[in-house]
């Protein structure tokens, strides 16, 4: 049932996605029509645009839920972010990370306590350590299998299976620790961040190699 709606959803955005693009191209063939007036076009597009009527902003809510779950999938599926996510607890108790800046919902601490949070909002990692223990196992065996002189194709095959299964629920507990979109945006910027470094990295070594290109010459 749940499969059906989110494929409906998946329609429905396709449609109004195609809808736009038609609606744009009408629009441009009509602005050209009689020469290129930038005046003209903007006070004609501007006098068809209509207000958000109730399906149109049920539409962009859908679209952007989507893409939120999208980009929070392929966030999910690095070590990385696991590891950042895992890195949490111990962020906020030497008060690296705010809890406000971190959760969608969280209980603050009982007064008197110490702790940034309540320790049932510290239990909500446990379930993500564990997967991640799990996952790391898999791994393992997963590299063990692939280093035998025999390949056990059967043996890789449920280890496969295994290992989409335990990357499905800790993607469930991850999404249980209510954590907000202000921690996955930091996530973002320092994936981009280890990218520009890397970027860096390359040129420079372009230029060193060809720096001693040239000595040799």
């Amino acid at each position: 049932m749940v499969k059906d709606k989110t494929q409906q959803d998946s329609d429905f955005i396709e449609t109004r996605k195609r809808q736009r693009r038609t609606k744009l191209l009408t629009q441009e063939s009509a602005d050209w029509g009689d020469g290129f007036d930038p005046v003209k076009m903007y006070l004609r597009r501007i006098g068809k645009v209509t207000l958000l009527d109730r399906d149109g902003e049920v539409a962009i809510a859908k679209e952007i839920e989507a893409g939120r779950e999208d980009v929070l999938k392929q966030l999910l599926e690095s070590q990385a972010v696991i590891e950042m996510v895992l890195a949490l607890p111990d962020r906020l108790r030497d008060g690296t990370a705010r809890a406000r800046d971190v959760f969608d919902e969280y209980e603050p601490s009982p007064e008197g306590s110490d702790a940034p949070v309540a320790d049932d909002v510290f239990k909500r990692f446990d379930k993500v350590r564990r997967q991640h223990k799990s996952m790391t196992s898999h791994r393992a065996k997963r590299e063990a299998l692939m280093e035998q002189e025999v390949f056990d194709a059967e043996a890789f095959d449920a280890l496969d299976k295994a290992q989409a299964r335990t990357q499905k629920k800790m993607e469930r507990a991850v999404r249980e620790c209510l954590l907000s979109q202000k921690f996955y945006q930091e996530v973002i910027e320092a994936f981009r961040d280890a990218q520009d470094n890397l970027n860096r990295c390359a040129q420079s070594e372009h230029i060193i190699c060809r720096r001693a290109r040239l000595r040799d010459t």
